[in-house]
């Protein structure tokens, strides 16, 4: 029911596939390849979706799909840590605190967004916003949609979301 929740198990559920299966694992993932599989790129699609849960719960701030690039690098560099250099990497908790800090990082925690600055909480409703229009039908024409999500866009690439309006010259 919680899509943060989700991120939890699909880490570990990640982590724990590599673990048991290295040699599929480093085929799959091996930087040589000249085309990613197409396991791994559907495994990259489960991931945009779970973080595109994430969005419409309002709990993400930033795009599900720089979520997906950020949570998806951090697990392959534990997993080729622990495959390549098991005795370096000997952290038994070491899998658990990158995952839990990729998801702090990623995630808006609804106690701490009440005390957040207004810039945080208008872009994480504009993320929010973007990911139901995409999602969802909304009564909204194509064109309506396209602008409405490239101004969703614009706030939630903008260092200052929560900025007075720019004048507009006459």
């Amino acid at each position: 029911d919680d899509p943060v929740d989700d991120l939890y198990l699909a880490w570990d559920n990640h982590v724990a596939f590599a673990l048991k299966n290295p040699a599929v694992f480093r085929i799959a993932y091996a930087p040589s390849l000249a085309e990613v599989p197409g396991g791994v790129e559907e495994s990259r699609q489960l991931l945009v979706k779970r973080f595109i849960r994430c969005a419409e719960a309002g709990r993400l701030n930033t795009t599900p799909d720089q979520a997906a690039q950020s949570f998806m690098a951090a697990c392959l560099g534990v997993e080729m840590g622990l495959l390549a250099q098991p005795a370096t990497f000997d952290d038994p908790d070491l899998s658990r605190r990158v995952r839990d800090a990729v998801v702090r990082d990623l995630i808006v925690d609804p106690v701490a967004r009440a005390a957040d600055q207004q810039t945080d909480r208008v872009r994480s409703v504009a993320l929010q916003m973007a990911a139901l229009i995409r999602e969802t039908p909304a009564p909204l024409t194509a064109p309506e949609a396209s602008l409405m999500l490239q101004w969703l866009d614009a706030i939630t690439t903008t260092k200052d979301a929560a900025a007075p309006p720019r004048s507009r010259r006459k």
